[in-house]
């Protein structure tokens, strides 16, 4: 596709996004219930968590490189990438922390980013595992051959990816050090993961309880997990226009009014946009990294060591 049409996608969406939250914003119980949300005590309870959950991510991912690295960096890599994802049109927020790390380590960058793409993968696949569970626990409409599709689906691509390790270095590395993890370590990685992803959905949980919804926080965690899930792939800075439309439609389908799901979605993502502007903000003060050296981690994707 070329940067034209690319240009021309990014502009519709968020122009259309634009123009629907300004419609939503002018409505007066959409302040009232905006204005709960952000009130001290729903932030602190937010802001808490919701960091909590990237600090245990950043414990799984040192562990995961079996102690290569310090839990401060990682820490650092962690929040570079969330803050970047806000801002890129693109997720190019994972190539910065990988180059955090190698940065701050002897470790390649090649080693570095394949790290962070399987911890990728990992946290796609208890996504789409929490997706799946979800729409049978709550009795939504799912089909079960939709189920073993996907469980197919994951399958066929774990043997195809097994099968071209021989010819992708980094793939074959990577089955190596997957190999070389041990049980103790496997266990508190995909512990941590899957907890992180659990906390997440206290923001949606909290916003949802100020437009006073009966969203539940185990409904919230589901909810939350297919709306990242949806938006592996954005074209806009932080997914603006994709996360909330993604998350209307999960909320309409289980039986939300179309301007209280675009509320509660609109909200969600601008505490989220809020909150990664603040700790872009400490992250410069704390410990800057050059622009130029971001846009170099950007435009290498491959091996650097």
């Amino acid at each position: 596709m070329s940067k034209k049409w690319i240009a021309m996608i990014r502009f519709l969406f968020l122009a259309a996004f634009i123009w629907i939250s300004v419609l939503v914003m002018s409505d007066e119980e959409f302040r009232s219930s905006l204005l709960s949300s952000f009130e001290w005590t729903s932030l602190f309870i937010m802001s808490t968590v919701y960091t909590s959950a990237f600090l245990f991510r950043a414990l799984a991912w040192k562990m995961f490189l079996r102690d290569q690295i310090t839990y401060k960096s990682s820490i650092i890599g962690i929040f570079y990438s969330f803050v970047l994802n806000h801002i890129l049109p693109i997720k190019g927020g994972d190539l910065i922390r990988a180059g955090v790390v190698s940065m701050r380590h002897e470790l390649s960058y090649k080693r570095s980013l394949t790290s962070v793409i399987l911890m990728r993968g990992l946290d796609l696949l208890i996504l789409t595992t929490f997706t799946l569970i979800g729409a049978f626990i709550y009795g939504y409409q799912i089909s079960v051959w939709l189920f073993f599709l996907t469980a197919l689906g994951t399958i066929v691509l774990s043997f195809v990816a097994w099968k071209l390790q021989d010819k992708i270095d980094w793939l074959k590395q990577g089955f190596i050090h997957l190999k070389g993890l041990g049980f103790k370590y496997a266990t508190g990685i995909l512990s941590l993961t899957i907890l992180s992803w659990i906390l997440e959905g206290v923001v949606l949980f909290q916003v949802a309880k100020q437009f006073l919804s009966p969203l539940g926080y185990l409904q919230s965690v589901w909810v939350n997990s297919l709306t990242v899930a949806g938006q592996v792939f954005h074209f806009t800075p932080g997914g603006l226009g994709t996360y909330e439309s993604v998350m209307t439609a999960v909320l309409v389908f289980i039986g939300f009014g179309m301007k209280t799901g675009y509320s509660i979605a609109l909200t969600t993502h601008l505490f989220k946009f809020l909150l990664s502007f603040l700790i872009g903000v400490g992250l410069v003060i704390w410990t800057p990294i050059p622009i130029h050296t971001i846009k170099g981690w950007i435009q290498r994707k491959g091996e650097k060591s």
